[in-house]
């Protein structure tokens, strides 16, 4: 049965498809990232922003790495037609979820990613997503007030909170990343818990994908095994290890 394969980041690869150094990734505390393990990491800390950058990397790695199999496998089709040699997707598109308890957060995540892209590259919406998850007019006028909060609230709750209910295509993730778990365990640990035990789930009707490209594995519902979960939190907590302890796969 075909399993997800993650290919370690390195030098050439990164070099062309990234515009910051390799170096700047490759001497990360955390190297266990870029291989296919799951990784509990209970030192993340509003100064340690360079989690991020090793997730970010790893994720947009393994992203176009897949875009690159599928385009090939594309070419293989035409050709030669179908066969299980070629199967290379799951039932949705999303390959990668990135749970994390704010919106600044999430703002962070996806400038992570636009630094990440070489330059010129084109992103679509961008202007949208700035004036849906960047700072509100205003902003300034609460720059006085921000003294009398915690360093790591201000870290956290900079940009702009308007809860939204966001509908996840989770049936087919092969990268689990939540970041700044303690956060999410303050506010409610429970939706988490529900999302991890929904995701790679096999959905009634296949949206995407062509039943002759899907991979066995999430055809015979073993998908969450084959599934890397990233766990970044700034403490351990009895929760987030058992949260940990559903996921399928080998945790370090």
């Amino acid at each position: 049965m075909e399993a997800t394969v993650f290919t370690p980041i390195n030098a050439s690869s990164f070099s062309r498809h990234f515009s910051i150094p390799y170096e700047q990734v490759k001497d990360q505390r955390c190297p266990e990232v870029t291989i296919a393990v799951d990784v509990f990491y209970c030192r993340r800390t509003p100064e340690n922003e360079s989690i991020r950058l090793l997730y970010c990397s790893h994720a947009l790695n393994h992203s176009l790495r897949c875009q690159t199999l599928v385009s090939r496998n594309n070419e293989k089709e035409k050709q030669f037609g179908a066969s299980d040699s070629l199967r290379d997707q799951g039932f949705h598109r999303a390959r990668t979820l990135i749970l994390a308890p704010t919106k600044e957060a999430a703002r962070r995540i996806v400038h992570t990613f636009f630094h990440l892209m070489p330059k010129g590259s084109t992103v679509s919406h961008r202007r949208r997503f700035e004036r849906d998850f960047g700072p509100q007019p205003g902003d300034t006028d609460k720059e006085k007030k921000k003294g009398r909060k915690p360093k790591d609230y201000e870290e956290w709750f900079s940009g702009k909170e308007k809860e939204a209910d966001v509908q996840y295509i989770i049936a087919s993730i092969e990268l689990l990343i939540i970041d700044q778990a303690e956060v999410l365990l303050m506010q409610n640990w429970a939706t988490v818990q529900q999302i991890v035990s929904l995701l790679n789930q096999r959905p009634t009707v296949p949206v995407f994908a062509s039943a002759a490209r899907i991979r066995l594995c999430y055809l015979a519902g073993y998908g969450k095994r084959y599934r890397q979960t990233l766990l970044f939190s700034a403490v351990s907590n009895f929760l987030i290890t058992l949260l940990s302890g559903e996921c399928e796969s080998k945790f370090i």
